[in-house]
């Protein structure tokens, strides 16, 4: 299997510290010239340096404890009393495999992608893959899904993959430059970004980031396709409150599986009882969402639905994306991904393509041997300066 791309000649040095000796949250990344750098807070009170290493610079000086403590000496006033985790040099890649599925073998995190480190993206890139093709084969597994819909994975992954990978390489050679006047060049042109307000904030919130979204795959689009649909999007996580507890995240109310949404309706209701039934018996959430002023109202002569929780919009975040889209029901994958979007009343035609297009089925097992094997190896040693 193929593993396309480039990988960089430059080297650099990466040294993680605990007890973070500089203990600010921040992160930054210096241009320059001289030995461009990055000084960037992680978790758990580590810090993590990274140096480029000039090509007269040999891998065994740069790993000496001497050279360490010389490329910390600007950044703390007492570079030998750190506490080194590791200190390492490696190269960036920017590589994707050929293909993340071949029959029973399937690539996710390092074992699909390479990327610099310059976005932060390699570990997150590895949680988006676990997170897309961990549900799918449970379902396969289980006996939920046909095999065929594991090819959806790559279909979906590839291209978000691909993109941050340019990104990545992008931004790298933006900051990695040692030629004086190309530096000064590229600092001339971010000053006169910095000093337009709008394009200043889109640089920093990272609004250039490309954000998943699946226009093909195990997803149920209108076709023409709508620039607008949420379809292939993910779903907010907004904090809610239900009959019976307060303050609660969205996910935690729904729970692991799929489930089916719907703005002040009763899901089940709009379903239809085939098309509930089938849904409850893969284990789904149904839930309605109402205005918080209305959580706790029922309709006189009536009784709740058990098999729907009721939830009300503590914030209003829920009605403000209600309020941006037309679609009031909505189809939520167990990665929280929009599946499919639609109005009421086509709640129960949706749901139909939608299991067809999933390939889902109530019951059975996979006891025949043609289910799939996860292969996630330990991380590549080049990518070992990842950065979360």
């Amino acid at each position: 299997m193929s593993f396309d791309g480039t990988t960089s000649s430059t080297r650099w040095l990466v040294i993680d510290l605990a007890n973070d000796p500089l203990g600010h949250p921040n992160s930054e990344v210096g241009a320059d010239p001289a030995r461009p750098y990055a000084s960037i807070s992680i978790a758990h009170g580590i810090r993590r340096f990274e140096f480029m290493i000039h090509a007269d610079e040999t891998d065994e000086q740069a790993e000496d404890p001497e050279f360490v403590a010389a490329m910390l000496a600007p950044f703390l006033p007492h570079p030998h009393d750190v506490d080194v985790i590791r200190h390492r040099v490696y190269t960036h890649h920017s590589r994707i495999a050929g293909a993340f599925r071949r029959g029973r073998l399937l690539l996710a995190g390092d074992a699909a992608h390479l990327m610099p480190v310059w976005q932060g993206q390699g570990y997150n890139s590895g949680i988006r893959d676990a997170m897309n093709l961990g549900w799918k084969l449970a379902a396969v597994v289980q006996g939920q899904a046909q095999p065929s819909l594991l090819d959806s994975y790559d279909t979906e992954r590839r291209k978000h993959a691909r993109a941050m990978i340019d990104l990545s390489t992008m931004v790298g050679r933006v900051i990695s430059p040692t030629n004086r006047r190309v530096a000064a060049v590229r600092d001339r042109v971010i000053r006169a970004a910095s000093a337009v307000p709008t394009l200043k904030r889109y640089v920093l919130e990272m609004r250039f980031k490309p954000m998943p979204r699946y226009d093909h795959g195990a997803v149920v689009h209108d076709q023409p396709h709508r620039p607008d649909s949420p379809t292939g999007t993910l779903f907010i996580q907004p904090r809610v409150d239900t009959r019976t507890g307060t303050d609660l995240l969205l996910d935690d109310v729904i729970g692991v599986g799929f489930a089916v949404l719907a703005w002040n309706n009763n899901p089940r209701a709009l379903l239809g009882e085939e098309a509930f039934a089938q849904w409850n018996a893969l284990g789904a959430s149904f839930i309605a969402i109402r205005p918080l002023t209305q959580l706790h109202w029922t309709p006189p002569g009536q009784v709740d639905d058990p098999a729907v929780t009721i939830v009300g919009d503590r914030t209003g975040e829920l009605k403000a994306w209600f309020d941006r889209h037309t679609e009031s029901v909505l189809f939520l994958r167990p990665d929280r991904c929009i599946a499919a979007a639609c109005i009421a009343q086509r709640a129960a035609e949706v749901s139909a393509r939608l299991v067809d297009v999933l390939t889902l089925t109530v019951g059975g097992d996979n006891a025949d041997g043609t289910g799939p094997v996860l292969h996630v190896p330990q991380p590549a040693a080049e990518s070992a300066g990842t950065t979360p």
